[in-house]
């Protein structure tokens, strides 16, 4: 969904149809639209929906719904934004509306040509430009990499960071010569405007009085439904989790057009989870369709193959299990998925003592007096006085290994970190790992893949309700299970723990060793000194990942290897036919 390429130019279309046009219709590309300075390009026959801004001030390319309002399908103008300027057209678009868009604005001169991201960050939007020339797209072509201005290169700095910490991929690009716009970001020539901020939200806490519970049904019931409205056939993953449960009943609530209810099973106790699936389906009334999780290996072909965006991608480290969601998707004729991706993050899946530092910060020796350390201290299975001491110095050092680790390059999304309590600012940093959610893959490419429990509007609400309420201080996600208490069936919501695929993805690299050595000791990732063969080799033994695990490490770095090679591929195409 949203896939485009956007060239504004004061110039370049003046005489008639220039090669750029034809080039990029010998690769399936059509211009879709032209506004003033911006000419919009889409997939032939997958053009995303697109509206107008008041009086020919721009385009918002993608799904924009209208806050508070019934979701509307895409198209007609938003007369709202009539004669404003780039800045406040984004800001109307930010308060109003939301979706998954990229919006371009100041379509009347090319000083004025600005994008504007919203701020869930579900569309890609990168930047490039120089002479009488501005790019912005969610990808790359082969023929816009052509007619850059500038030719791009790999910045393995960058890309070291992303192998050490793989967070840093939502951070910044490995690629040099493109500019991101952040997710609720505006970009007007050299300038970045970070308009969307999370600690803005998570400064107005919701007063106790307010039932934030009901809230939160609300607004997933919203967001959900916004996300399956029209006839657009869909396949909806049931895992048995908590998120997707919640995601499986408003699906349901708002008759959305649900071809499959999905559950992958796998051979092994830890991780199968068909008794949690069948009683959400049981307790909301559909068939569901059990299907055995494939890939008992994974080639190394795959990880070159792609597909590879603008950023390495950490959805696409499964290629069996996503080969076969969109071969179950088509054979049932849905093209979108809607999934229960970052309910973790929104709910607030994280066991810290943090959250008793939260507390103490609004209600200092109310918090310290109430049951909340000795019921954090059972959850967290550390000493009462360690909780109290943690509430008390705001530093916790128990945390759980899942904990998102400290980003070292700079993101619009921590500014103003500092001002939040602990917990708060762990809960903004897993919402930006959140992004993830959005990279490449084979879903990505062939379906509409929707995570509605990462819309702003939920994110919005989620970063105004304190995390010692989102827990209640005794579990994660405490509040979303009291929320959807009746809606949700008490087998899920009361289960202890996750399913567990360690052994199952242990198994399917140990399986695949033959090939991902070489891949790996032998790649470019080695080459750079990025990647350490010794460690590696040590790594890529059975008896180690018995011992160790790390699977999910080898898997990354088998992922990033391949887009490394594929980029490096492209760009070395790119200077032979430009002559460099």
């Amino acid at each position: 969904m949203g896939r485009f390429v956007a060239i504004a130019s004061a110039a370049l279309f003046e005489d008639g149809e220039p090669p750029l046009v034809r080039q990029a219709a010998a690769e399936g590309w059509r211009l879709s639209a032209a506004l003033g300075v911006w000419r919009l390009f889409a997939p032939v026959g997958a053009e995303p929906p697109m509206r107008r801004l008041g009086r020919d001030q721009g385009l918002v390319i993608g799904d924009c719904f209208q806050r508070g309002a019934p979701a509307q399908e895409a198209g007609g103008s938003l007369a709202r934004l009539t004669g404003f300027s780039p800045l406040e057209s984004a800001r109307v678009l930010m308060r109003s509306y939301w979706g998954r868009y990229v919006a371009l604005l100041g379509a009347g001169q090319m000083s004025q040509a600005a994008v504007f991201r919203d701020p869930s960050g579900a569309v890609e939007c990168v930047t490039a430009r120089g002479g009488d020339l501005i790019a912005a797209a969610s990808e790359i072509p082969d023929w816009l990499l052509s007619a850059l201005p500038r030719p791009l290169s790999l910045d393995w700095d960058q890309i070291g960071a992303i192998f050490q910490a793989p967070d840093q991929l939502v951070h910044g690009l490995a690629l040099k010569g493109l500019a991101s716009v952040p997710p609720g970001a505006l970009r007007q020539g050299e300038v970045l405007a970070p308009l969307w901020r999370p600690a803005d939200h998570a400064l107005r806490p919701l007063p106790e009085t307010e039932d934030a519970a009901a809230q939160l049904v609300a607004q997933v019931q919203e967001s959900v439904a916004a996300f399956a409205t029209g006839p657009q056939p869909i396949l909806a993953e049931v895992s048995g989790g908590l998120d997707s449960a919640i995601i499986a009943q408003a699906l349901r609530r708002a008759d959305a057009p649900v071809r499959a209810w999905l559950n992958y099973y796998v051979d092994d106790p830890w991780g199968d989870e068909r008794p949690y699936a069948r009683g959400v389906a049981d307790h909301a009334g559909f068939a569901l369709t059990e299907a055995p999780k494939p890939g008992g290996r994974v080639r190394a072909s795959d990880f070159a193959a792609g597909p590879h965006g603008v950023r390495p991608s950490l959805f696409a480290l499964d290629p069996a299990y996503d080969q076969d969601l969109v071969a179950r998707a088509l054979a049932v004729g849905a093209d979108a998925i809607v999934t229960g991706q970052g309910g973790d993050a929104i709910f607030f899946q994280q066991s810290t003592q943090l959250i008793a530092a939260d507390a103490w910060r609004t209600r200092r020796w109310r918090a310290a007096l109430s049951p909340l350390p000795l019921d954090l201290a059972r959850w967290t299975r550390t000493p009462v006085w360690s909780v109290l001491k943690t509430m008390i110095r705001g530093q916790d050092h128990t945390t759980s290994p899942a904990t998102p680790t400290t980003c070292a390059s700079a993101h619009p999304w921590l500014e103003g970190l500092e001002d939040l309590p602990p917990a708060k600012q762990l809960h903004v940093r897993t919402l930006l790992n959140g992004q993830i959610y959005y990279g490449a893959s084979r879903r990505t490419c062939m379906l509409d893949v929707r995570h509605p429990l990462l819309s702003q509007p939920m994110m919005e609400l989620a970063l105004r309700i304190p995390a010692d309420r989102l827990t209640a201080g005794v579990r994660d996600r405490a509040l979303a299970r009291q929320a959807f208490a009746g809606r949700v069936p008490a087998l899920v919501l009361e289960r202890p723990t996750k399913g567990d695929l360690t052994a199952v993805y242990g198994r399917m690299v140990a399986n695949s060793l033959d090939e991902l050595r070489p891949w790996l000791l032998d790649g470019r990732l080695a080459a750079q000194g990025i990647l350490d063969r010794g460690q590696m080799n040590a790594l890529l033994v059975p008896e180690t990942l018995i011992r160790t695990g790390g699977y999910s490490d080898i898997l990354f770095a088998a992922a990033l290897e391949g887009w490394v090679r594929h980029w490096e591929a492209r760009l070395a195409r790119r200077a032979v036919g430009a002559g460099l």
